[in-house]
């Protein structure tokens, strides 16, 4: 009788434990639960303020850029020389799949070395210091500058290539707007100078007005750019929608200094532009595939 009652003693402890282990194990089944969907919850809302350019740091807006979603600004390209080794001297912007633009002050630099095939076109990349499978390289075979420009105003070079890219969602172009329309929409811009040549950094300026009443074909934000950014472009959306308003020029100082100019794609001449165009198809016309 004993053994009996001891043994259902033992039984009334074991399935008291089993019972404390199994409704402790769902609360803390439901509080990881819950702490899962905080979590997610809070990245929902980062990135939906990122999409809006809310919450940004000071550094975002100044010196350091932020990195960006990779391949988010599959527009911009690098321009490199060959010198024992490909060197990125600055950045361009596509156009369409043959066609790239850059600041003239650049192709008068690279211009001398474009027929001793010493110039290449990098497309696809996000961080330039590690291998990257989704990129793709070009060499221009011919290019030109606007007819207007004297050193200072009209800094717009543009290049034509010798094949052309492959778009996909690594490498694709950006329009540009309409005759003289007016920035209603947020802006950013992209680049790789303020971080030496490594992972793209992007940042989200304030326009500035009235920053060069004598030059109509430049447009001024707050700093945005650093040395090695120039010839990338000045992304504003609209009606959900990208456009390339402007093109890096001028970019000489330190990243954070003054103001950052670029050329105002709103004031170019599109007759020119598809001269251009049909002259670099005709001198590359050996290359081109339509």
């Amino acid at each position: 009788m004993r053994n009996s009652i001891a043994l259902l003693q033992v039984c009334v402890i074991l399935s008291a434990i089993g019972v404390f282990n199994h409704v402790n194990g769902w609360q803390q089944t439901g509080s990881g639960r819950k702490a899962q969907g905080r979590a997610q919850g809070r990245a929902q809302g980062r990135g939906r303020a990122a999409e809006k350019g809310e919450g940004r740091s000071p550094d975002e807006d100044g010196k350091a850029g932020a990195e960006p979603p990779k391949h988010d600004y599959h527009f911009v390209v690098t321009i490199e020389k060959w010198e024992r080794k490909w060197i990125p001297v600055g950045l361009g912007t596509i156009y369409n799949p043959w066609t790239v633009f850059t600041t003239a002050k650049l192709y008068n630099t690279i211009k001398d070395l474009i027929d001793k095939r010493n110039v290449r076109i990098g497309a696809g990349s996000h961080n330039l210091k590690v291998f990257e499978n989704t990129r793709q390289y070009r060499q221009p075979c011919s290019g030109g500058v606007h007819p207007n420009y004297n050193g200072q105003i009209n800094n717009l070079g543009i290049l034509h290539l010798s094949e052309a890219f492959r778009f996909n969602k690594y490498v694709s172009n950006i329009q540009i707007p309409k005759m003289d329309a007016s920035i209603s929409g947020s802006c950013r811009f992209g680049g790789w100078g303020d971080t030496n040549f490594g992972t793209i950094s992007q940042k989200f300026p304030s326009m500035v007005t009235g920053c060069s009443p004598s030059d109509k074909s430049i447009i001024c934000t707050s700093s945005a750019t650093c040395q090695g950014d120039e010839g990338a472009p000045l992304v504003c959306t609209q009606n959900n929608r990208m456009f390339a308003y402007g093109i890096a020029i001028d970019v000489t100082g330190a990243c954070g200094s003054g103001n950052s100019n670029f050329f105002a794609t709103t004031k170019l001449d599109r007759a020119w532009l598809n001269t251009t165009i049909d002259a670099g198809r005709t001198k590359c016309r050996t290359y081109y595939k339509f």
